[in-house]
């Protein structure tokens, strides 16, 4: 009798050892799933942080690119206009669009809206542009950049004022 209350005496030890070991390795678990996803969501936060700053990075220095773009593609552009030179202009502005992979289009109007040339859009030459995008751009008078949404694509479009002399002529975007 002695023998076998001693083995239930035994078997209820082991099964109370198994059970804690169990509780315990069930805690464990649980605290280190919480760690993990409390450890996952941090670095999710700052991964979406850095994206955002590099975005930012990535549009200042695309919009840089652009204004110094434009303003060498301006300056030809008076100068052409200045010596009526109209064919060279013309090259100018497509092989500058063509050579710029980040130039999506030009177009260069004159004062009244009349489209001398667009790049995008040949059909448009020589007609007036009425577009609300087109008005605000003719009424620029100074380098200014504006960010856009058109379908799916993102754009930043920058507008500089073409002069001759100190007359105002147009705009090239």
């Amino acid at each position: 009798m002695k023998s076998n209350n001693s083995k239930k005496n035994n078997i209820v030890k082991w099964s109370i050892k198994w059970k804690l070991m169990f509780m315990i390795s069930l805690l464990m678990l649980s605290f280190l799933t919480v760690l993990t996803s409390f450890q996952i969501s941090s670095q999710k936060r700052v991964m979406e942080n850095e994206l955002g700053r590099r975005i930012t990075l990535i549009k200042e220095n695309l919009t840089d690119r652009g204004k110094n773009f434009i303003a060498h593609l301006s300056a030809q552009v008076e100068k052409d206009i200045a010596s009526f030179n109209f064919s060279g202009l013309m090259e100018d502005i497509r092989r500058g669009v063509e050579n710029n992979r980040e130039a999506a289009y030009a177009i260069l109007a004159d004062a009244s809206g009349t489209v001398f040339i667009h790049t995008l859009n040949p059909d448009l030459n020589q007609t007036v542009l009425t577009g609300e995008r087109d008005k605000d751009a003719t009424e620029k008078t100074e380098l200014s950049v504006t960010e856009y949404k058109e379908g799916n694509e993102s754009f930043i479009e920058i507008v500089k004022p073409v002069q001759i002399s100190t007359e105002p002529w147009g705009v090239l975007r």
